[in-house]
Formats: C-alpha cells, sequence, structure tokens
C-alpha cells in the first residue's frame, strides 16, 4: 500500500501518485460513510449509480477502476460489478481504515520506521495514542457548562490524538504525520500537546508527504512558523526508500547510531 501511495500504478504517473492516492482514498472514505449501517464492515455494496453520479462526479472513472483493480491484483480486497451495485470486500478491517483514510498509511509507515529504529535502541514507539488533558474518566459533575442537557450522564472531554508517540532514554517524542493538506492549527496542536506533555523536553516532529504540492503558497509561512516553534519538519517521505526514510527521521530524533546500553 505504501508502494501505491508513493509510486502509483503507473511510473509515468509517479509524480501525482500522491495525489491520486488521497483522492482514491476520499471516494472509498465517502463510500465508507454512506453505507457505515451495514453488518460487514468490511463489504460494501453501493448503486452503481450513486458512485457515478456522486463519488465519482469530479474524479476520473478510468484512474479510479484501474486504482480499484490494482488493489485487487494485490490482495487488499475484491471487486464484483453487478447489474445495479458493486462490491467492494476489504481484506481485513486495518486494510480498510488504510485505503479509506489518507493519511493512516503514513502514520503506519512511519510507526514501522520509528518502532524499528528504536528497538535496537531500546527505546519505545505507539501508534494512534489519545491523550487526555485531565486524565480523569469523568468530569467533576459540577461542571455544568460541559454536559449535554440532554444527556446529564454525558461528558464532553479534552483529548488529542498524536499519531505516533515514541520515546527514547528520557525525551518523549511527538510525531504528526501529514498525507495532505493542513494549516498552521496543526503546528500549534503538536506544540501544546508537546509542551503539555513534555514538559519542555518534547521533541515536535511532522513527518509530511509533498508540501510544495499539498501546501502551495502557504508552504514557506508553514516551514518558518514550523523553524520558529521548534518543530522538525521531515518533508518528501514519499520520495525516500526505507533506508533515506530512517536516516531522516533518526537525525530529526538525534538518535545516536550505535545502542546505547544502561
Amino acid at each position: 500500500m505504501w508502494s501505491l501511495c508513493c509510486k502509483g500504478i503507473d511510473k509515468e504517473n509517479e509524480t501525482s501518485a500522491h495525489c491520486y492516492w488521497n483522492k482514491i482514498t476520499s471516494v472509498l472514505s465517502s463510500i465508507d460513510s454512506e453505507y457505515n449501517e451495514r453488518t460487514d464492515k468490511n463489504t460494501v455494496d453501493a448503486d452503481k449509480n450513486l458512485l457515478k453520479n456522486r463519488f465519482l462526479c469530479d474524479f476520473e472513472d478510468e484512474v479510479f477502476y484501474n486504482y480499484i483493480y490494482a488493489f485487487v491484483r494485490y490482495g487488499l480486497m475484491d471487486f464484483k460489478i453487478g447489474k445495479d451495485h458493486v462490491r467492494l470486500s476489504f481484506k481485513n478491517d486495518q486494510i480498510r481504515m488504510c485505503l479509506t483514510k489518507a493519511g493512516l498509511i503514513l502514520e503506519l509507515k512511519t510507526y514501522l520506521i520509528c518502532s524499528e529504529l528504536l528497538s535496537s535502541q531500546r527505546g519505545d514507539c505507539l501508534t494512534g495514542v489519545t491523550i487526555d488533558w485531565d486524565g480523569e474518566d469523568d468530569l467533576s459533575s459540577d461542571i455544568k457548562y460541559l454536559y449535554d442537557d440532554d444527556d446529564p450522564s454525558s461528558a464532553i472531554d479534552t483529548t488529542n490524538e498524536i499519531d505516533v508517540l515514541a520515546n527514547f532514554g528520557l525525551l518523549p517524542y511527538f510525531i504528526s504525520c501529514k498525507n495532505g493538506k493542513f494549516t498552521s492549527e496543526e503546528l500549534y496542536k503538536l506544540y501544546s500537546v508537546s509542551e503539555r506533555f513534555g514538559k519542555g523536553y518534547g521533541v515536535k516532529i511532522i513527518v509530511a508527504a509533498c508540501l510544495e504540492n499539498s501546501l502551495g503558497a502557504a508552504r514557506k509561512t508553514i516551514l518558518q512558523r514550523a523553524a520558529d516553534m521548534g518543530i522538525i519538519i521531515v518533508d518528501n517521505v514519499n520520495r525516500l526508500t526505507d533506508d533515506e526514510f530512517s536516516s531522516a527521521l533518526r537525525k530529526a530524533m538525534e538518535l545516536p547510531n550505535k545502542v546505547v546500553s544502561y
């Protein structure tokens, strides 16, 4: 899946592969959401007219189906066309999640690279970590304005999800993965979480793909603001080999080349 995201299905279109991946996964995400009440989450029976007139109205049909057939060839899903419906069957839950959320494949790849780096360094690495700001399961009952009047038992809690959370020695690493467009707001989210839970020692890293395409004219502003906030950006990872990706992440994390003994 990472190879398809980075290189696409046709080497002649490799420069557009990353954009195509985001578009394909966006279409699949829309289909997945439209039929979210289904019993089998990994199988979708979509109306053919709805697929064409709503989900593919701003997309080239040929490119979409070429990618779907590539997913079938790689064993990621099955695809059948009936008279009125098309059936998409994802291989398993994780593949469905990767193919219906554009950025998840980058999170997973970053986690795997990071985990391999830290496995020999006696560090640790997790992905998809949810941080609860107050550390409590339930809020105090006297904070009435955070409750839903229609559901007195409900509580609104402040949480943030960290794409990849790692630690080496005494240093925590807060890694945010961006596989598409984002704004400066994401910088402030990463900065605030790192400062709150890293107590000034947290290392803030953004792993990104094709910033020049996803951010356009805002790229220089984002890069400068990130630098001012002490956020390290590892860019164009979709163009790197695994060894290059690993080397770039090692440099950003300032990890030693040799195993550290305690």
